[in-house]
């Protein structure tokens, strides 16, 4: 099957009650990318493989975007597969990508005033859809693991509505307490401006932050809107673990792809389990 944008799936997530999983290539590691296309392939899921700016700057968005492109073909060939770019920093970096081939762009104003977000966002809206690519923008400030009992870096919804007026994403992610990499504590999502958030536009909505959530949270954030779930830290991390478990105890002979092998075994059933946790096993 080749290559989709993120629309149609998650489209169609939102409106049956699932979500679509961003999984966490790092980059194009090979082992990490061939474990979730050979999770999504059999479990006939649809997968969203994500690739952060920041972590293509060592082989190169191109090279990242080739090398997918042929895992996708060869693992994944019958199941419908994006490629998209987490946390694009401007619209050059988002040209960049689509010209790579991939097939869905984010770019993460949430830094920036309010404004600004917009207008660079409605850039990147026009860029990725004259060339038939989904945008994906970012409203909020995502934690870094710190508790934020006040809320102060929660999504306001009246943002919500200015935004979404004004710039035609396809997919809006939204701070509500959830937090890159590992929580300090434990997670508080406030659940009640995901409602509200929910009211106030009909763009499907995407929760980055899921290592450290119950199973229990990421199911009513899907059942609330959020029809695209990113996972990244946990996979990364348990990537190094299995391998330097593996590299000690395995007998690989000094084979690096022994090892690779057999960390992507692992991998797969990880990835496979969280295909499964948010409903999108059998939807392809």
């Amino acid at each position: 099957m080749p290559l989709v944008s993120c629309k149609e799936m998650v489209t169609d997530a939102y409106a049956n009650g699932y979500a679509v999983a961003q999984l966490n290539a790092n980059g194009g590691t090979y082992d990490l990318a061939r474990a979730m296309l050979e999770a999504a392939e059999e479990l006939r899921s649809p997968l969203i493989v994500g690739a952060y700016e920041s972590n293509c700057e060592y082989a190169g968005i191109d090279y990242v975007g080739a090398n997918l492109q042929v895992l996708i073909e060869r693992f994944a060939p019958s199941v419908p597969v994006a490629i998209h770019l987490d946390h694009g920093h401007s619209v050059e970096s988002t040209q960049r990508a689509a010209e790579a081939g991939f097939t869905s762009v984010m770019f993460d104003g949430s830094q920036l005033p309010l404004a600004e977000n917009i207008a660079v966002m409605k850039q990147v809206c026009d860029m990725a859809h004259e060339r038939g690519l989904t945008a994906e923008g970012e409203l909020g400030h995502l934690l870094d693991g710190t508790p934020d009992p006040d809320n102060v870096n929660v999504v306001r919804v009246s943002d919500v509505r200015a935004f979404t007026a004004e710039a035609p994403v396809d997919m809006l992610a939204v701070a509500i307490g959830n937090s890159h990499g590992f929580y300090k504590g434990e997670p508080k999502l406030n659940m009640e401006r995901l409602r509200e958030v929910r009211q106030a536009t009909d763009v499907p909505l995407v929760l980055h932050g899921t290592t450290g959530l119950k199973k229990e949270q990421i199911r009513e954030c899907i059942s609330l809107g959020m029809a695209k779930v990113n996972l990244g830290t946990i996979l990364r991390t348990n990537y190094i673990k299995h391998y330097q478990d593996l590299a000690a105890t395995f007998d690989h002979q000094g084979h690096p792809w022994r090892i690779a092998e057999q960390v992507k075994n692992r991998m797969k059933d990880e990835c496979a389990a969280f295909l499964r946790l948010v409903g999108s096993n059998g939807k392809a």
